[in-house]
């Protein structure tokens, strides 16, 4: 829908530059945000946050890629601010703006499936990338709807459920989790009760989320560090989740 993604573009806009005001203001300056030095001279010389735990570039600056940002995030509020423009800045630059000028007369988007392009044996997606428009947060959900059906046609979405969970509870013959298949339960809702140790209807939308990042990443083989940045927790806490994961399902981590 062009039309959509037009209007979409104005407000992803504006929102860009609300951002960058509240940035110059937190900051008492105006510097160029996209650049890794000038942000990291005004995080780390001008505003003097800790830089303790973060990697520098070869040229000895701190880094200041999204990463190592999120470890720094409650120190300051710029952080956020500066993490929201670039989640933003990305959203428009990727999808917002290319996307209208790749549909043809009739406003559709004629993507390539590579059969071969990922490791895990999944399609992928290129010119464009459909597959990578961001799923969490509000900006994400708003770029999902600007993709329509003909009209009399709808889109419908199918999807293998949870394929790999149901061959890892199959092959390691771990009875909980086959229970769970069994009752056509929802995995990733009973992982986290389990894990967080709540009745499967007090499980929020951010604990289940958590739960099928870790479901998915203990199979293929995410350690602590990876489950903290992909659930965007502590390194200790997603120590905890994993070891509380194999405490409650044994026979997965046999």
């Amino acid at each position: 829908d062009k039309g959509y993604f037009a209007c979409l573009e104005k407000a992803i806009k504006k929102e860009l530059g609300r951002a960058e005001s509240k940035i110059f203001t937190l900051a008492d300056s105006v510097f160029n945000i996209s650049s890794p030095q000038q942000l990291s001279q005004v995080l780390f010389l001008k505003l003097l946050l800790s830089p303790k735990g973060m990697h520098k570039t070869p040229g000895g600056l701190v880094s200041t890629a999204s990463p190592e940002l999120e470890k720094i995030q409650s120190l300051h509020p710029i952080v956020q601010e500066v993490l929201n423009f670039r989640e933003l800045s990305k959203l428009l630059n990727t999808y917002v703006a290319p996307l209208p000028l790749l549909a043809d007369k009739e406003g559709r988007v004629h993507t390539h499936f590579e059969q071969f392009g990922a490791e895990t044996g999944r399609l992928s997606s290129s010119n464009p990338n459909l597959q990578n428009i961001p799923l969490q947060g509000e900006w994400g959900k708003k770029v999902r709807a600007g993709f329509v059906s003909a009209s009399g046609y709808r889109l419908v979405s199918f999807d293998y459920s949870q394929m790999e969970l149901r061959l890892a509870a199959h092959i390691a013959k771990e009875e909980k989790m086959l229970k769970i298949f069994k009752a056509s339960e929802d995995i990733h809702r009973m992982t986290a009760a389990e894990v967080f140790g709540v009745p499967a209807l007090d499980v929020s939308d951010q604990m289940r989320y958590r739960a099928k990042a870790l479901n998915f990443g203990v199979l293929y083989g995410m350690g602590a560090r990876g489950f903290a940045e992909s659930a965007k927790i502590s390194f200790e806490e997603a120590q905890q989740f994993i070891d509380d994961y194999f405490m409650r399902f044994p026979k997965i981590a046999e």
